[in-house]
């Protein structure tokens, strides 16, 4: 993802803020973890069977946290994302997707 916005791809068609030329270490561990869990979601639904599992939901107690690095309460940026139910780790992609929207991405109208 971050060979997707070189330095200076600001302006159109790009909605990339200045932030992400500023914070480019961040953005780059916030883009690395993001792979990491689509491709452990991808690896997990190379191997799903035809329906959803228990083993695929998350379990209670699992936490969401909200930290742009992926650093969460209880330890789960630590976890390997290939052990986690895929449930969880959609979530967890999501959560990156926003966060990084919320601070790199310019809203459009």
């Amino acid at each position: 993802m971050v060979d997707e916005f070189p330095a200076g791809s600001l302006g159109e068609p790009s909605a990339a803020k200045v932030e992400i030329g500023l914070s480019r270490e961040e953005f780059a561990a916030l883009a690395r973890h993001l792979e990491s869990l689509a491709t452990a979601l991808s690896d997990a639904a190379d191997d799903a069977p035809d329906g959803i599992t228990e083993a695929m939901r998350m379990k209670p107690g699992m936490t969401m946290g909200s930290s742009l690095l992926g650093k969460r309460a209880g330890g789960a940026a630590e976890d390997d994302p290939s052990k986690m139910p895929a449930e969880h780790v959609f979530h967890l992609m999501l959560q990156d997707c926003t966060n990084c929207h919320a601070k790199f991405r310019e809203k459009r109208q």
